[in-house]
Order: structure tokens, then C-alpha cells, then sequence
């Protein structure tokens, strides 16, 4: 319900304790460290780029240890199961630390030589294909040559017969001989030792192609048992390989904490790169929550280091953090997708929070869908296990969803007509009621459901005055009271003339209609233009009915929403056909209800968003903070302890 007030942290200290120092405050995850402001001539941007790159190899290294024994762990872990709980800086000082990265290393060079030893199989292989052909032939495949003789071993394309062979080389001083039984195309030729090289020539007309092989092959008997004796070597140490893989699959865990634990040391690493140096000192500053500074502060004591604490300057754009209660904070992140309130400024959260619930919860009055986000938004983020700040998306959807349960309850929302449906398909002359609901159904009366939004909506504007009338009472009570309560008096007017049948509504509003006149041009130095300048402010009034008109869009949400599911519920009922029932009632019932749910809960999130943004924020809010980020360490496979 507030901004946390922030203390700024300078400190000073030598450069061999900067990095401890940097991995302390990581550690106490409450300290926003920013670039410290260098001095020209004085002090530089330290270097901390070698401790780095060294921690992201390293990390990167375990990751792809971690990736490479995956598919070996016999105990798989849940989907979403909870994260490990690891102290990282026990783990470090550890032996087990540098006995799992030797083992990601060696798994690395392991996965290193298995792509390899693959590439030299496949290799294997290739050669055993082109050799194969050739086991009938008692001659080295490389080719045999004397004095005067030499051979040439190759193919030609099945319909090249011994006939075209024949009168292609009738011309040549060569024989020849198929290899193989018939219909084979592997040839062997006999030609003069000078010839080959003109024969080739001769032949590639026809689709001759050479078989080469290099030279000290032997025979193809004698190749293939070569070429079987290194594939089963190689199958050997890849299947050596995969036993390694297996085994390490077991060190799982320590590597997940490694990865942590050097995914930390780089997170430390930039945030040095962010301090400024001397020769001899560094410099660092930063932000911490003043409820963490003295946690801060006995650290500092039992550090190396010289600092103080001092309250951020207003320009000096301290960071914002949000305090709400439990039930408020879950809105925060709305809040934040606007803009964080400026530090030193009003937090807005809490109101915002039962607004935003309120309007939500009448956009998509449902009892049915209201039950679904609640369930969901409370019991999904223990299921997945879900983080803080993921979880709290999560609840908030299931407030919404409780609040949606009551405003069904007041609006007959029930999966739309649900229960009525079923009745009317059950037996259609049934005396049932039009709308199961209490106080109007937007289905059967708009215009009625129209006011109460546009209601609501005057409310949530009243609201937003009323928290600018509290910022500007603290600075100056009259500029509150000439500024708002007077068009207050105005509004009050309006509503007695609609409420009361008398005059009574016309004099109020027209007393606070001069009295705006009056004073809404006071700050006016010229004399002569505060009374334009009065009639001017009261002419905001057209502003504020427009601004009003905005909340129609309650009424078209929900309209939208409640229509969508009767059709649905129609459609499941329509057929009183016993097969229909079974089947095709439950399949239109869920596959309509589970469509509307999603787009009439996204549309109600996105409206309710912009009225909230627009409307409500526009009346007082002060936007432009800087979230609070404070360095912490890793904890993608790990909950630190």
C-alpha cells in the first residue's frame, strides 16, 4: 500500500575483495546495484570480462553435460515437480564442485567424440558399400600393373551390353570381364599400362564410371575384413561412451547446482562491470530497501570496505518496490504493466486491487466460470510449483474468479442459462423463471444493467478524485477543497435531482457549479481571465460525463459473454435424442464453455486493464518508476536454501 523507502549505498573498497564483495551482496538478494558514475580522469568502468567469459564457458560446458545425459536418467522428474533445494555457496567450497565439473567435462569431450566416432562409421560404411560389389574379384582393388599391362575397374549402366562394349573398343588393345553374376555392370578391363587414361575417355560416352580406391586396399575380401574389424572398434568405444553417459546421468542433480552456481558467478561478474575503479579502489553504489539495510549494513561491517548509507536526492531515480498485503500484492504486476508509481509517490495497488476485482468480477458475472477461475487461480500455482511472482498472476485471476461467483449470484449468471436450459430440454412446458437472477439480468433488461455500470463507473472515478483530493489536502487544503470537493457538490446536485423529486438537487448543483466558477480561476494573475478561467473548469463536468460514458463497455463485455453461453447452452440442448445426450451434449458443453471462459476472461482482463489505465489512474497517478532489481543468484534448476 506504499512505495518502499529506499537508502542509497555507496561503497569503497580495494580490488582483491571486490569480488567477494560482489558475491556477498548477490548472495543478500536486496541490493540494486547500479553503474557507478565515473569520474573523468579519476576513475574507470572495471574490468571484470576474463571472470565472465571464464564463467560462461564453464556454465555452458555443464549445460551441455546436462543436455548430453538427459536421455540416460532412469528416474525422469515430474513435469512439475518442485525444484531442488541447494545452498550454493556449500556446494562450492566443496569437493563434489570439482569433481561434477570434471565430469561435465569429461562428458563434453565424450559427446565430442561420439559425433565423431559417427562420422567415421558412416565413413566405414560408405567404404563397405563400394567394396562389396567386388568380393568375387581375387585382384587388388587399387589395381594391379606390370610392364606393360595395367587394370581398371568400374561400371556402366545396365543396358550397355558386351556388344556395344565390343564395337566401342574394337579400335582399343584391351579385353574385359564382368564381375559377378549376370546381369552384373561391374567390369574388369586389361589394357596397355599407358592406355587407361584414353580408355576412361573412350568408355564415358557410354556411362562408365571408375571405381577408385586408394592405394594398399588389397582385395575386397581382404578390405571388408579390415573395414568390419575397425567399425566393431569404433562400436566398441561408442557403446564405451554411451556406459560413461549412463553413469554420469547420476551426477544430474550436482550439474544442475553447477549450472546455478556459474550462472551465479556471471550474474557476480556484470555486476562488478558495473562499479568504477581507481589504481588501487573500487567504487560501488546502489539502492537498498531501508527495512534490508541493516541486514545490508552487517555485512558491510564484517567486510573490507569503507560505506554509507545516505536517502536518495529526488532526481536521483531511486528504484520502486512495491508493499501491499497478501491480498493486493497479486495485482501488482498490473499495476507495473502500466508504469510503477514514481518513488516517493502514491501507491495505488490496493485500491486498485478491490476496483479492478469489482469491475472484473461484474464484466464476467458468472457463477460456473467464477468457480473455474478460482480453482484455477489458487490450485495451479501449487501444482506447477510456480514461483512468486508467476503465482501471482495466477491469484489474481482467482480473486477475480470470487468476486465473478458473487456478481453471478446478483446477475443469474450460471454458465449463462445452464440450469434453465436443462429444465426447458427436460420438459419444455415446464413453469420455470425467465433469469435465475436476483438483482437484473443484462440479457433480459440492458438498460438497467447499463445504469448500474455506468454506476459503478461513477463511483470508480469519485474514487480516483478522492485519493487526488487526499495528495493535494497534505500539500495545500484549499487547493483540495476549491479543486474537487466543490465539484463534488456539483455531482451530490445531480444525483439529489435524479433520486429526490424536488428542487433540492437543482440548488445544490447550482451552488457548486458558482462556486466552481469562483475559484477554479483563482491562480489566474490576470484579474480579467478568471472568470473564463472559472467557466472553463466548470466546463470539465463534459470530461468527467465522458469519461463516465466509458464504463458502457461494462454492459457490451458482459452482454457478449452471457449471449455466447446461452447459444452454446441452446445448441447442447436443443435434441432430446438419447444418443445426442451422451455425446453431444457433454462435447458442446465443453468445448462452448472452456471457448467462452477464455475469450470473455481475456476480454474482461483487457477492459477492466484500460479502465483502470485511462479512467482511473488518469485522476492522480504519478508514473515513471524504475522497478527494483536487485542482483540474485541463479535459480533455474535450484531453490536456494
Amino acid at each position: 500500500m506504499s512505495v518502499a523507502k529506499m537508502k542509497k549505498l555507496d561503497v569503497f573498497t580495494i580490488e582483491p575483495y571486490s569480488a567477494d564483495l560482489a558475491a556477498s551482496l548477490v548472495k543478500l538478494r536486496c541490493v540494486d546495484i547500479e553503474a557507478t558514475a565515473l569520474r573523468e580522469g579519476v576513475t574507470s568502468r572495471y574490468d571484470a570480462s576474463e571472470d565472465r567469459t571464464s564463467a560462461e564457458r564453464r556454465r555452458d560446458r555443464v549445460g551441455q553435460a546436462i543436455a548430453a545425459v538427459a536421455p540416460y536418467v532412469k528416474k525422469k522428474k515430474k513435469m512439475f515437480a518442485p525444484k531442488q533445494k541447494a545452498d550454493l555457496s556449500a556446494f562450492a567450497s566443496s569437493s563434489a564442485c570439482g569433481i561434477t565439473y570434471n565430469a561435465a567435462e569429461a562428458v563434453c569431450d565424450a559427446v565430442a567424440r561420439r559425433a565423431e566416432i559417427e562420422k567415421e562409421i558412416a565413413a566405414v560404411e560408405s567404404s563397405e558399400r563400394a567394396a562389396a560389389p567386388w568380393l568375387e574379384l581375387d585382384l587388388p582393388l587399387e589395381g594391379v600393373s606390370t610392364q606393360k599391362t595395367s587394370t581398371l575397374l568400374g561400371s556402366v549402366p545396365p543396358h550397355v551390353t558386351d556388344g556395344i562394349l565390343q564395337s566401342k573398343l574394337e579400335d582399343e588393345d584391351c579385353a574385359f570381364m564382368r564381375i559377378g553374376a549376370p546381369p552384373s555392370n561391374r567390369l574388369l578391363f586389361f589394357c596397355p599400362s599407358d592406355g587407361t587414361d584414353a580408355l576412361v575417355r573412350k568408355l564415358t560416352p557410354l556411362g562408365f564410371v571408375e571405381a577408385v580406391f586408394p592405394d594398399g586396399t588389397g582385395t575386397a575380401a581382404d578390405e571388408m575384413k579390415r573395414l568390419g574389424a575397425k567399425k566393431k572398434e569404433l562400436e566398441a568405444e561408442r557403446a564405451s561412451i554411451e556406459s560413461l553417459l549412463s553413469e554420469s546421468a547420476m551426477l544430474t542433480d550436482n550439474f544442475e547446482i553447477l549450472w546455478d552456481l556459474e550462472q551465479t558467478k556471471v550474474r557476480e561478474a556484470e555486476l562488478r562491470e558495473r562499479f568504477a575503479r581507481t589504481s588501487e579502489c573500487v567504487e560501488l553504489s546502489g539502492f537498498v530497501p531501508e527495512k534490508n539495510a541493516e541486514k545490508v549494513e552487517d555485512l558491510l561491517k564484517r567486510s573490507e570496505c569503507a560505506y554509507e548509507f545516505s536517502d536518495p536526492d529526488p532526481d536521483e531515480g531511486a528504484p520502486v518496490l512495491l508493499e501491499n498485503n497478501r491480498f493486493a500484492r497479486n495485482f501488482e504486476w498490473v499495476v507495473a504493466m502500466y508504469s510503477l508509481p514514481r518513488y516517493g509517490t502514491y501507491d495505488p495497488t490496493f485500491i486498485m486491487s478491490i476496483c479492478y476485482s469489482i469491475l472484473f468480477s461484474i464484466m464476467f458475472a458468472d457463477v460456473g466460470y467464477g468457480l473455474l477461475l478460482a480453482l484455477g487461480g489458487f490450485i495451479l500455482p501449487r501444482v506447477l510449483h510456480l514461483g512468486e511472482n508467476s503465482a501471482r498472476a495466477f491469484r489474481m485471476f482467482g480473486i477475480c474468479g470470487l468476486f465473478c461467483i458473487v456478481t453471478g449470484v446478483l446477475f443469474g449468471g450460471y454458465f449463462g442459462d445452464l440450469p434453465l436450459a436443462f429444465i426447458r430440454s427436460a420438459d419444455p412446458g415446464a413453469d420455470i423463471p425467465k433469469t435465475l437472477a436476483i438483482i437484473v439480468d443484462p440479457t433480459i433488461d440492458p438498460m438497467k444493467f447499463l445504469i448500474i455500470g455506468l454506476a459503478v463507473g461513477f463511483l470508480h472515478l469519485v474514487t480516483g478524485q478522492a485519493i487526488k483530493f487526499a495528495l493535494v489536502w497534505k500539500k495545500s487544503k484549499l487547493d483540495a477543497i476549491f479543486d474537487y470537493a466543490f465539484y463534488w457538490i456539483i455531482y451530490l446536485g445531480i444525483i439529489l435531482m435524479i433520486l429526490v423529486p424536488n428542487n433540492i438537487g437543482m440548488y445544490v448543483a447550482g451552488a457548486g457549479a458558482v462556486l466552481v466558477v469562483l475559484t477554479a480561476g483563482r491562480k489566474e494573475k490576470n484579474i480579467l481571465m478568471r472568470l473564463p478561467k472559472g467557466l472553463l473548469g466548470l466546463y470539465g463536468l463534459v470530461n468527467f460525463g465522458s469519461d463516465i460514458i466509458s464504463y458502457a463497455r461494462i454492459l457490451a463485455i458482459a452482454l457478449s459473454g452471457t449471449v455466447l453461453a446461452q447459444v452454446f447452452n441452446i445448441l447442447a440442448t436443443f435434441s432430446r435424442s438419447t444418443v445426442f445426450m451422451i455425446i453431444g451434449t457433454p462435447i458442446i458443453l465443453l468445448i462452448g464453455h472452456i471457448l467462452n471462459l477464455a475469450l470473455s476472461a481475456l476480454s474482461a482482463f483487457v477492459h477492466t486493464s484500460r479502465l483502470q489505465y485511462v479512467e482511473f489512474f488518469g485522476k492522480f497517478y504519478e508514473d515513471g518508476g524504475k522497478p527494483f532489481t536487485p542482483a540474485v543468484p541463479s535459480s533455474k534448476y535450484t531453490a536456494q536454501e
